[in-house]
Parts: C-alpha cells; sequence; structure tokens
C-alpha cells in the first residue's frame, strides 16, 4: 500500500486529497505461467518484460519522474 499526493498529469493543483495505491500480487515460477491473456499483451506491446533486466539501471523512474520526461509542454 502507498499513498501519494495527486499525480502531475491529473492535474488538480493544490486540491484537497490525494491517492491510495492498493496492491497485491503472487509471485510465479516462470514468465509461461503468466495468464495466456497478459503474456500475449507483452509480448505483443512490451516484448522487452519476458526477461529479467540483465543489469541493473539507476536511477529508477517514478510516476513522477516518466511523467516529467515524457510531458509535453502545453
Amino acid at each position: 500500500m502507498r499513498l501519494s499526493a495527486w499525480l502531475p498529469w491529473m492535474e488538480m493543483a493544490q486540491r484537497p486529497g490525494g491517492l491510495v495505491f492498493h496492491c497485491r500480487g503472487t509471485k510465479l515460477d516462470s514468465y509461461d505461467d503468466l495468464p495466456a491473456g497478459v503474456r500475449a499483451y507483452a509480448e505483443k506491446n512490451h516484448p522487452e518484460y519476458a526477461h529479467a533486466p540483465r543489469e541493473f539501471t539507476s536511477p529508477n523512474d517514478t510516476s513522477w519522474t516518466y511523467f516529467k520526461k515524457t510531458r509535453k509542454p502545453s
């Protein structure tokens, strides 16, 4: 679980409120154990996720840093 301020792309400025992220998961034995639909989507749209990275990269992107890099100026 994670609590967060509004994400930048939501354009909520200083409005009261925020976000609650609540997720759960499970460990699989292999990529092949993913549900067929999830695996098909990943293979079509993000084949780079079929295998773990060969090396650690830093810094990692957060939702905030990714937004900052990809935001088009208004």
